[in-house]
Formats: C-alpha cells, sequence, structure tokens
C-alpha cells in the first residue's frame, strides 16, 4: 500500500483487503454512508471522513495526514496482514469462496460504548432498521457539530450521560424493548461499574463474561462488542445467518480452533457471503 498527500487529503493505492462497499454492509458498522456513487461518509471517534474511490486501486480520504496516521490507519485496521488470514482458510470450499467475495473486508476498530449500545440496539433486527434507530438516536441525544467547511454537520454518539440520564428520549427512538438494556448499560458505564477500556486488556473469556452480565446482553451481542469494539478477534458472534451457514455446509458444527487468534474474521467472510447468497440458497 502506497500512501500520498495530496491537496485535497490521503491518497491510498493499491490498498490489501480493502472495500468500502463490503466493509459498511457487512454488519460491523452503522454510521456510514455511501452518498453518491463510490463516495462514502461516516463518523467515528467524534470525527467526520469522507472517501472518494478515485480508481479501482487509490481511494481518497478526505483527511490530514495527520488525522489519518493517528485515527484512520487505526481505525480500519491496516496494520493487519488480512491476506496471510485469507490463505488460511485453504481447504475449507465454503470459505475459499468466502475470502473471495468478501476479499475487501476489515474489521473496523470502533469506539467500544458505541458498540455496546450499537449491538443491543440490534438484537431482533436487520442493518437499515439498525442504522436508522442509531441516527436518531445521534440526532435526539447527540451533540451537533458544524461542518468546518460550511457544509451540513453532523451529530455525535451519545455519551453515557446523555443515554443514561435521558430514557424517555431513548424510549421514543423507536428502539423498543432494548431502551431499558441502553438505559442500563449507559449507567454502568457512567459509574465505572462497567469499564469498558479495561476489558480491552483483560482476557477475551474474561471480558465476555462482563459483558454477558448486563442486563439485556446475550452472547451474540457480547461477542459483537468483542469483535468490533474490543478488539477481541476471537469473538465469533452467531446470528441467524451464521446458524444458516454452520447448519448447510459445516452440519452445525465449526472448529474454530483452527483459525485461534482471528476467528472473528472468519465469521465476517462467513456472514457477508451468506447474506449475498440470499435466503432463498438456505431453503
Amino acid at each position: 500500500m502506497q500512501i500520498l498527500e495530496v491537496a485535497e487529503g490521503v491518497i491510498l493505492s493499491r490498498p490489501d483487503s480493502f472495500n468500502m462497499n463490503q466493509i459498511i454492509t457487512s454488519g460491523q458498522c452503522f454510521r456510514w454512508d455511501e452518498i453518491k456513487t463510490n463516495v462514502w461518509k461516516g463518523v467515528a471517534f467524534d470525527t467526520l471522513l469522507e472517501i472518494e474511490l478515485l480508481d479501482d486501486n487509490s481511494y481518497l480520504f478526505k483527511c490530514t495526514k495527520e488525522t489519518f496516521y493517528s485515527l484512520w490507519y487505526d481505525y480500519f485496521d491496516f496494520e493487519r496482514d488480512y491476506e496471510q488470514i485469507k490463505r488460511s482458510v485453504s481447504g475449507d470450499s465454503f470459505l475459499e469462496k468466502a475470502v473471495v467475495v468478501g476479499d475487501g473486508i476489515r474489521i473496523l476498530r470502533q469506539d467500544p460504548f458505541e458498540m455496546l449500545i450499537t449491538f443491543i440496539i440490534s438484537q431482533c433486527s436487520n442493518i437499515p432498521k439498525i442504522k436508522t434507530n442509531v441516527n436518531i438516536l445521534c440526532q435526539k441525544l447527540g451533540a451537533y457539530v458544524e461542518d468546518k467547511h460550511g457544509k451540513d454537520g453532523y451529530y455525535l454518539f451519545p455519551t453515557p450521560k446523555a443515554l443514561a440520564e435521558n430514557p424517555e428520549l431513548i424510549a421514543s427512538c423507536g428502539v423498543g424493548y432494548r431502551d431499558k438494556y441502553i438505559v442500563n448499560a449507559a449507567r454502568k458505564v457512567l459509574t465505572g461499574e462497567l469499564n469498558l477500556d479495561h476489558l480491552r486488556t483483560v482476557s477475551r473469556e474474561e471480558a465476555f463474561d462482563a459483558l454477558i452480565s448486563l442486563y439485556g446482553v446475550g452472547r451474540k451481542v457480547a461477542n459483537c462488542v468483542l469483535l468490533f469494539g474490543l478488539q477481541h478477534l476471537d469473538g465469533f458472534p452467531i446470528d441467524l445467518w451464521i446458524k444458516k451457514v454452520l447448519d448447510k455446509h459445516y452440519q452445525g458444527l465449526f472448529d474454530t480452533s483452527r483459525y485461534n487468534g482471528y476467528r472473528g474474521v472468519i465469521q465476517q467472510y462467513m456472514f457477508y457471503y451468506g447474506r449475498t447468497l440470499g435466503a432463498s440458497y438456505f431453503e
């Protein structure tokens, strides 16, 4: 991958395993949108970014070089060798196809509190509805930031304090029965009873136990937070799509030990390919 600073921002040429459409439709993030063909805009860590595909091998990140290296390089996990991970599936015919179809997927290194609340919202839902609920939550309870270039501003993800103190507003965001879970989780974080930064430093098992002890957080949500918010890459969330894949291709049993250290990356390839195949494939 080559990185070049230009007047408009930073150009990435020939980045390995990087496809914005695949990343933002892989069920791991909900505040990115394709605002026009091959142009994406999103907010992460209270920062707005626009990315444009210039050609088949180059992306323009519309930010300074300093911001790219201090935030986005880590956020998009550019340090990790995903090509090596893809080579590790050799001999598994389903996964060999999955890593080709989802060739540009990366695991985003996202804010753990945002991931906790987002995946609580995700329970028994779908990607379009999750995006809608999260955006409404941000508009009603997040701070508004004026765009420094005079364009439309954007909303930050709500703080633990904002969510903990406004249960009525949360209930008006269309999250249904999950409102109580959101308030409880926010209060645990606000009081320090749940220290998400600490959970990054402990074992996956200890972090999992802490998350699953929260009111309204089950195994799937806990594993999503582990994977997408706490960088425990052995988190392996099992939703309906993963269950369909496991039942059809692995007789319901999938030995993840072969992929120790990056099981969650394998799960993302499975999830993305499963959704690409569609429900009719699994009937």
